[in-house]
């Protein structure tokens, strides 16, 4: 716990990691003071640490942290877990967050939770969606999910278009060969 407070940065971030994987709940207190450390990876590896220490309570207060890549640490650690005080916790940060990334790592704590499992869907859409994901999001009978299928396809109705997805008028060029003869 001492080595937290090494002046070089590489060393307080292994430390953070060998705390966590010695399962001490004496390093909690410790490991929560890291994860205001200055370096990115000692404070990742605090969090994830805490996830394996169990520190729900912690972590839970980190779902309301400014920093977005805090936030989408202690919601993976959370889901790791998977307490029930780690899935309200994540159930509630779902419910409120608009971060996608946020939510697709709250996914593996809220399998049970129907409402989790459509936002989680919902951000998997808008993060890499296809037309086909959208279409079958669409046909669901989740409200939330139609609602995301049809934000999906009038956002990207455009990009649709010109590769041949709009609902069968196809692409722009099958127009153009009508107009000028292939070759002119």
């Amino acid at each position: 716990m001492h080595v937290l407070e090494d002046p070089e940065a590489l060393v307080r971030a292994n430390a953070a990691w060998s705390l966590g994987r010695l399962g001490d709940s004496s390093a909690i207190q410790a490991l929560d003071r890291a994860i205001r450390d200055s370096d990115s990876v000692t404070a990742r590896e605090a969090i994830g640490a805490l996830g394996r220490l169990g520190a729900s309570r912690e972590l839970a207060r980190l779902l309301a942290h400014t920093a977005r890549a805090t936030r989408v640490n202690a919601g993976r650690a959370l889901a790791v877990v998977s307490d029930s005080l780690a899935v309200a916790a994540l159930r509630q940060a779902v419910r409120e967050t608009r971060d996608h990334l946020l939510v697709a790592v709250a996914y593996p704590a809220l399998v049970g939770d129907p409402e989790g499992i459509e936002r989680v869907m919902a951000a998997a859409l808008h993060e890499r969606g296809s037309r086909q994901m959208a279409e079958a999001y669409a046909a669901s009978g989740s409200r939330r999910l139609r609602r995301a299928a049809t934000q999906w396809l009038r956002e990207h109705r455009g990009a649709l278009a010109c590769r041949g997805f709009d609902g069968g008028i196809g692409p722009p060029w099958r127009f153009l060969k009508r107009r000028v003869p292939y070759g002119s």
